[in-house]
């Protein structure tokens, strides 16, 4: 699938359609208040982003230290580098929760755009992908029945976007020349670093979601030469965080939780309310049917790296359902690794991209029917009529009438795409005031 935009017509679209969704989420934060940082989690999690923003050194890894002994109570956020908590250093704490979710849904819907677009989506259905994720914050989340994560912490989605656009950028990595090869697994290798610099222990939740998708891709293209290209650049990233000492810091500050230090005390009763938010929310259930439905779709229309976008989807969506089965089984065990739910939170804006891309892709494939029908309905109603066909006598110089068409073409189209990507955000402010 081509996309009929060009550069600058893909930033008015794109740069239009994220102006929309971000207008759409302060109309519905100043309507429906306090839904960010949401009950009591969500108060730790403003208390700790306060006592970091007035203690911690702007460029500390964490804002734990060993002078709080065993057992302590911040978060190892570092909230200087995550722009989502930057409004609590300049604003109220109660301006700063809306401003917060804010900032976390553009830098979300950004990375899901930068993602889809690297997997050869066209610009339009990117931009609806984008838009689509206000259903993870609130108070749109609240009106769906979507996971409550971002509602609580909405700064965890600025640590989530980077396993994004590394996915993105890892699909785009061809067997080629060194000069191809460095400066994608150096980016990725950054935007990894980036989300544990963020906040190491979220960034494994992330990590752990993300590693099915990965895999995928680094092994979608079935050819040896692109496979080993790929490994490379996640070896590149890997022998990264070994050799800087990362992962040994993750590794350390993973074991020294309570989850894992008071596992038996703390292991959570298994159930389907850990597991999905469709124990709680009916609407989710018609989401996963649309989005299977989506993924068919996409799976029997689309070519290249589209279709490789809807496959990592539907595997992913399979991997979980594997995942939450072991979890509710495995009853003889603790379970130390992310419950479900944050898994299936993490993917979320994934089964959205390839259920989107699905459903654009039987748009496309009607497209070509479409007008045969209308040329033979034409036809049909000039052999009817017989209508002799006009000539004018001041037929415009050769080459202007399809100059004219052209542009005439180009104008529609920008005219239709800024049309589709009002509508998510419309419809998400005309259910809050209805």
């Amino acid at each position: 699938m081509k996309a009929h935009l060009d550069g600058r017509s893909e930033v008015l679209v794109a740069g239009f359609a994220l102006l929309l969704l971000l207008t759409a989420q302060w109309v519905l934060s100043d309507i429906i208040h306090a839904t960010n940082y949401y009950g009591i989690d969500g108060k730790m999690a403003q208390a700790a982003a306060l006592a970091a923003l007035k203690f911690a050194g702007y460029f500390d890894v964490t804002s734990l230290s060993p002078i709080q002994g065993v057992g302590s109570q911040l978060l190892p956020k570092n909230v200087w580098a995550n722009p989502a908590f930057w409004p609590f250093a300049v604003v109220d704490k109660e301006a700063a929760t809306d401003v917060s979710a804010l900032i976390a849904l553009a830098c979300f819907a950004t990375a899901v755009y930068v993602m889809v677009r690297c997997f050869d989506v066209p610009v339009l259905p990117s931009a609806l992908a984008g838009q689509a994720c206000i259903a993870l914050f609130a108070p749109a989340l609240l009106l769906v029945g979507a996971p409550t994560n971002f509602s609580i912490t909405p700064g965890d989605a600025v640590v989530y976007a980077p396993y994004m656009i590394a996915l993105g950028l890892l699909a785009r990595l061809q067997h080629g020349s060194w000069r191809d090869f460095a400066p994608v697994a150096a980016a990725i290798s950054m935007l990894v670093l980036y989300s544990i610099y963020c906040d190491p222990l979220w960034t494994m939740i992330a990590a752990i979601s993300w590693a099915v998708p990965f895999a995928v891709v680094t092994l979608s293209p079935l050819r040896l030469n692109t496979i080993i290209t790929r490994a490379a650049a996640l070896g590149c990233c890997l022998a990264l965080l070994l050799f800087s000492g990362a992962a040994v810091y993750l590794y350390t500050l993973s074991q020294y939780t309570a989850r894992v230090q008071f596992a038996q005390a703390l292991d959570r009763e298994r159930g389907p309310a850990l597991v999905s938010a469709m124990s709680y929310s009916f609407t989710m259930k018609y989401f996963y049917i649309a989005c299977v439905l989506g993924w068919l779709l996409g799976l029997l229309t689309l070519r290249g790296r589209a279709r490789v976008l809807v496959a990592v989807a539907s595997i992913a969506f399979a991997a979980w359902g594997l995942y939450s089965i072991v979890y509710l089984l495995l009853l003889s065990a603790t379970w130390v690794l992310p419950i479900p739910m944050y898994v299936e939170q993490c993917l979320f804006a994934l089964y959205l991209a390839g259920a989107i891309a699905g459903y654009w892709g039987l748009l496309c494939a009607l497209v070509p029917f479409i007008r045969r029908l209308d040329a033979r309905l034409g036809n049909l109603v000039d052999a009817i009529w017989r209508r002799p066909v006009p000539v004018s006598l001041s037929a415009p110089p050769f080459g202007i009438e399809p100059a004219r068409r052209a542009l005439t073409r180009g104008i529609v189209t920008g005219i239709a795409a800024i049309l589709m990507v009002a509508l998510i955000p419309a419809k998400a402010v005309t259910y809050a005031l209805t």
